[in-house]
């Protein structure tokens, strides 16, 4: 669900990116920081959910 939140979420983003910065190279660098950024902060919440046993207590019984 973080994932989803902060990455592009459709074609049609990029290309509005593409339109107000007027290239292509920002608009796939911004596209690849907002994807880094995403995958980045999903691993840690989920490396922090493991690492405090959020969640697991339904899968103990």
């Amino acid at each position: 669900m973080i994932f989803c939140l902060l990455s592009i979420p459709c074609l049609a983003t990029l290309a509005i990116i593409k339109r107000e910065l007027n290239s292509w190279k920002m608009a796939f660098i911004e596209a690849g920081a907002l994807f880094a950024l995403a995958y980045v902060s999903t691993l840690i919440i989920y490396q922090l959910g493991k690492l405090f046993e959020i969640g697991t207590e339904m899968l103990r019984r």
